[in-house]
């Protein structure tokens, strides 16, 4: 459990709310973060200590560490997310499979191996857009995946 000092709490009020007021904080925020910025395991600790529903999540290429997609539990809701080359995997799964109304998820260049996608495709039922990479030897689970969930669109690089 990350533990804030009053003057990065106030610096992240300030940068993400632009308020020096808690109570200020909305439950609800449109986006937070973007592919390839600084955001880290504070941050993140940060924003779900008060948000529980974002509209955009975009983390991905970011300094978020495995414990700080754990964080990511505290989110009741996420329709859009973005975790390029996070260290996501098939053993830290459970820090997405509960957001039941995510319809946009980038997994390329994670742990994530086909088993884990399976298990993703089983989990989220309002899943539109799933943007992963398999390797070439398991590329018959594209095929699989495709006849599954056919109202999915499966972009899967090999």
């Amino acid at each position: 459990m990350i533990k804030l000092s009053k003057n990065r709490e106030k610096y992240l009020l300030e940068q993400y709310f632009k308020t020096k007021n808690k109570k200020h904080i909305p439950a609800s925020i449109s986006q937070f973060g973007c592919r390839d910025s600084d955001i880290t395991d504070e941050d993140l600790f940060f924003i779900t200590q008060y948000v529980t529903r974002i509209d955009r999540l975009a983390i991905g290429g970011s300094f978020v560490t495995e414990e700080g997609l754990q964080y990511l539990k505290k989110l009741q809701y996420v329709e859009y997310m973005d975790l390029k080359s996070m260290p996501l995997n098939d053993d830290n799964l459970d820090c997405i499979l509960h957001l039941k109304d995510l319809e946009y998820l980038y997994i390329k260049f994670t742990g994530v191996s086909p088993k884990g996608i399976s298990k993703i495709l089983e989990s989220l039922p309002n899943l539109k857009t799933l943007i992963s990479q398999i390797p070439e030897n398991e590329s018959h689970y594209i095929e699989i995946w495709q006849k599954q969930y056919p109202e999915i669109e499966l972009v899967i690089s090999i």
